[in-house]
């Protein structure tokens, strides 16, 4: 099974309801913080995510960067019950 990883920024209330999300279901992952914005805006960083915003979640080949898909999505592809989803994905 491949690691859960959840690049963010320590200031990022998405990135921060993500990482609740995460704990909340018991997830580890592995968390990378980009602490500027000149670290979004690297090739390396753009190749994973061409909006170079975060949150970023990547499981295998699965790259998700909205924090609600995250939270729905993130449980499914790791085999546990969603976080806030039952089906749907609604708050």
């Amino acid at each position: 099974m491949s690691k859960l990883i959840l690049y963010g920024a320590p200031i990022s209330s998405c990135s921060f309801r993500v990482r609740i999300a995460l704990a909340l279901k018991g997830l580890q992952h592995e968390d990378i913080s980009l602490t500027s914005t000149a670290a979004r805006r690297t090739a390396e960083y753009a190749g994973l995510n061409p909006q170079q915003l975060v949150p970023l979640f990547i499981h295998g080949d699965i790259k998700i960067s909205q924090s609600i898909a995250i939270m729905c999505a993130a449980p499914s592809v790791h085999s546990v019950a969603a976080v806030i989803c039952r089906g749907a994905c609604i708050w």
